[in-house]
């Protein structure tokens, strides 16, 4: 009801190979094994109005359903749009952290997206009430520029064209 003139798409079939996922991490990493635990991929960015509601709900989502479900976060934006690539950065490097304080990050970043700068992406990650030095440390250096893209072309490969989507 609040989306009404956007277009959408609702997946009944995801991938066919596997999705590597940790329990209860925001991000995609690489795991051995499966888990019965049904997923729940969001490809998004951390920017877009639709994206930070739906980022709220699946936060309620996750603190209801503890070590019950997953969710793997895949950021999906155009590969010029620098500002969704530092926050992604940023947020694999909060990630790294704490899981609230990744969830916590997307929340205050996607309403704050208009005035979307390096230093407002710093500024939110420090309210989250992580160390600091080691977020600064990690974020600086780009730890996590590579796992960005690939996470894009992850999106790409699937064909999602639009976020947010869950699959």
């Amino acid at each position: 009801a609040n989306h009404a003139n956007e277009v959408g798409h609702i997946f009944f079939n995801p991938p066919s190979f596997q999705v590597p996922l940790f329990a209860n991490k925001a991000i995609i990493e690489s795991q051995n094994g499966t888990s019965s635990l049904p997923t729940y991929m969001v490809f998004t960015n951390l920017t877009c109005n639709s994206c930070g509601e739906l980022a709220d709900h699946l936060d309620e989502l996750r603190k209801l359903y503890k070590n019950k479900i997953r969710i793997g976060f895949v950021n999906n934006f155009s590969d010029n749009d620098w500002r969704n690539q530092l926050a992604a950065e940023a947020s694999f490097c909060l990630n790294l952290q704490s899981h609230d304080a990744f969830w916590d990050f997307f929340k205050k970043i996607a309403k704050t997206k208009d005035n979307l700068t390096e230093a407002s992406i710093m500024a939110t990650a420090k309210s989250t009430g992580v160390n600091y030095d080691n977020f600064n440390k990690c974020f600086v250096t780009q730890t996590y520029k590579k796992d960005v893209n690939k996470q894009k072309k992850y999106a790409l490969d699937l064909g999602i064209k639009i976020s947010p989507t869950v699959i």
